[in-house]
């Protein structure tokens, strides 16, 4: 995320991308733009405005013009890089704090590397858990991440995740995000690492319809 309260010239920092690209598609790519790039989600998301630029290594060109204030023309709270769970994740957040939110994608569709996964979530100590009467303790989850970081944990980020992860959950899930237990899916070293799990960690959310998302169902990564 770039600085709060920053002022960005949008505009300015695509055109100044394409200046970048090969003459050869300099016609393709802002007829490409000019199709694609403010979209507001109305009816499924309306706290977000994206813009969705095409292929090619936005970030680094769009630095120089992001930086310059004096040709900002919107005002955005917070800037967010990238459509995959955290880049959507963050600007959800940020618009329920009441904060104004932006993300820019250089796909042509939303979803990120997280289409790619399984996109399970894994939280110790969960609300989902406690409701099912699955036990958990904050020490065996300290001890199990411990186990699986092989020495190489960053602790003060480690004891964060365990303590503000199931804070973040419930604040999604009050957000209207529905999440659901994964059946018979342990903790990975079920059985071999101290402080695991045979069930109550490992989340994903409901699956929904695609024609709940209206018009974005195609811009969508599936």
């Amino acid at each position: 995320m770039l600085p709060h309260r920053a002022s960005y010239q949008v505009a300015a920092a695509i055109e100044l991308w394409i200046r970048k690209l090969d003459a050869d598609r300099l016609q393709e790519q802002r007829a490409r733009v000019g199709e694609c790039a403010a979209h507001e989600l109305e009816h499924t998301r309306p706290w977000l405005t994206l813009i969705v630029l095409p292929q090619g290594p936005a970030l680094t060109l769009l630095r120089p013009a992001i930086h310059s204030a004096a040709m900002a023309a919107e005002r955005f709270d917070v800037i967010v890089l990238g459509s995959g769970i955290a880049g959507l994740s963050a600007p959800h957040a940020a618009a329920r704090m009441g904060l104004r939110p932006l993300v820019l994608e250089k796909a042509e569709r939303i979803g990120g590397i997280t289409v790619h996964s399984y996109g399970i979530i894994w939280v110790g100590c969960n609300h989902l858990a406690q409701a099912c009467g699955l036990a958990d303790d904050r020490d065996d989850v300290i001890s199990y991440m411990r186990f699986i970081g092989g020495g190489q944990i960053a602790e003060d980020k480690m004891l964060a995740f365990v303590d503000r992860a199931p804070e973040a959950l419930r604040f999604f899930a009050q957000c209207g995000i529905a999440f659901r237990l994964i059946g018979g899916l342990p903790d990975h070293y079920f059985g071999t690492a101290p402080g695991s799990r045979g069930a109550g960690r490992s989340l994903e959310t409901e699956l929904i319809a695609g024609n709940e998302l209206g018009p974005w169902r195609q811009r969508v990564l599936v």
